[in-house]
C-alpha cells in the first residue's frame, strides 16, 4: 500500500497529465480550424449517381439517351472507366478524368433495331426502356385506278399493276403500297410524291 504523501503525488501528476492533454487538444481543434494542420489527403474514389434513360419507351430505331452522374468523392484527381452494359452485354466505354470533389455528367446514346424489353446497367446502377415497333405511316396520297395486266395468269408469268396516286397536299408524301396475293408472301413498294411528280422507290 502507497503512504499518504505517494498518493498525492500520484493525483498531482495527474491532473498535470490531465491539463497538457486538455491543452494539446485545444490547440490541434484550434490549429485545424484555421487550416494549419496538414490532413492527408483522401484518394481518389469514385460514385455513379442519377440514371437518367429518356425516353423510356421508344420505337425501333430511335435512339435512348442515357446520362449517368459520375462524382469523385476524394481530395486527389483520378481517371474511372465506366462501361454501359445492355442486356449484358458493353456497348460502350467511357473513360473519365476528374479533379478531388468534382462532378460530371457523361452521356451514351443508344440505337436498337428489336422490339423488346431491355435492361441498361452503369456500375452498380440498373434501369430498363421498351422498344416498340412503330405504329402504321399515315398518308395523304391517294391511290385510284387499279388496273391488272392480265387479271389471270399461268405460274410463273408476269402481272402489271398500275395505279394512279395523288397528292393532294403541296408537302411532300410517301406511302407505302402493299399487295398480296393468294398464296404468295407481301410485297412492299414505297411511293413519294413530290410536287405532283410519282417518284417510285
Amino acid at each position: 500500500m502507497l503512504s499518504r504523501s505517494a498518493m498525492v503525488k500520484l493525483k498531482a501528476i495527474f491532473v498535470i497529465d490531465l491539463i497538457i492533454v486538455g491543452a494539446a487538444a485545444g490547440v490541434y481543434f484550434y490549429l485545424n480550424s484555421e487550416g494549419l494542420v496538414a490532413v492527408a489527403a483522401k484518394p481518389a474514389k469514385f460514385t455513379l449517381t442519377n440514371l437518367i434513360i429518356d425516353p423510356q419507351q421508344a420505337y425501333v430505331s430511335n435512339p435512348i439517351q442515357i446520362s449517368v452522374n459520375v462524382t469523385n468523392i476524394g481530395d486527389l484527381e483520378g481517371n474511372q472507366t465506366i462501361n454501359f452494359e445492355i442486356n449484358n452485354i458493353i456497348k460502350d466505354t467511357e473513360n473519365i478524368t476528374l479533379s478531388g470533389n468534382s462532378s460530371e455528367i457523361i452521356q451514351f446514346a443508344d440505337v436498337e433495331s428489336l422490339e423488346g424489353n431491355y435492361t441498361i446497367k452503369v456500375s452498380d446502377l440498373t434501369g430498363n426502356f421498351t422498344i416498340k415497333t412503330p405504329p402504321p405511316e399515315v398518308s395523304k396520297i391517294i391511290l385510284s385506278n387499279l388496273l391488272v395486266n392480265p387479271f389471270e395468269v399461268w405460274v410463273n408469268q408476269t402481272v402489271t399493276l398500275n395505279a394512279t396516286a395523288q397528292n393532294p397536299t403541296t408537302t411532300a408524301d410517301k406511302i407505302t403500297v402493299k399487295r398480296k396475293e393468294c398464296l404468295c408472301p407481301s410485297a412492299n413498294r414505297i411511293i413519294m410524291i413530290v410536287n405532283g411528280r410519282n417518284i417510285w422507290g
